[in-house]
């Protein structure tokens, strides 16, 4: 469980269990939709990289980009995932594990449908899965 504490104005600590802290809020380091999207976006890599392991997939490397988009309504939370395999991985396999990550993540489930993920998918020529 993580704990805030309200420091002044509109600010305050965020706690981790592990001994570290960040400022959240105005005019600190990450405003509470920073927050979400970051939660968003580990937890959709996460479930990505264990449905990749799970079917056997060498995955190179992975980056996201995730932010929260308030010109909707109701808001929603866009991820743009950056993944990179071996030649020898399908574009379209590696799309259907990224809906798939949505659809069982547990921060993206408990957000119903208001996660846009949009996948960026390279395929190294050569590249030997290990």
């Amino acid at each position: 469980m993580v704990e805030l504490i309200w420091d002044a104005a509109r600010s305050g600590t965020l706690n981790a269990p592990i001994d570290s802290s960040v400022t959240i809020g105005d005019g600190a380091d990450f405003s509470p939709e920073d927050l979400m999207a970051a939660s968003v976006a580990g937890c959709l890599m996460r479930t990505f990289l264990d449905l990749a392991d799970e079917t056997g997939i060498s995955v190179l490397s992975y980056a996201s980009a995730a932010g929260v988009d308030t010109s909707e309504d109701p808001s929603r939370v866009i991820v743009r995932c950056h993944v990179v395999v071996t030649d020898r991985v399908a574009d379209q396999t590696i799309r259907r594990l990224l809906r798939e990550s949505v659809r069982i993540s547990p921060v993206c489930r408990m957000l119903g449908g208001r996660i846009v993920c949009q996948p960026d998918i390279r395929c190294l020529r050569g590249a030997c899965a290990s």
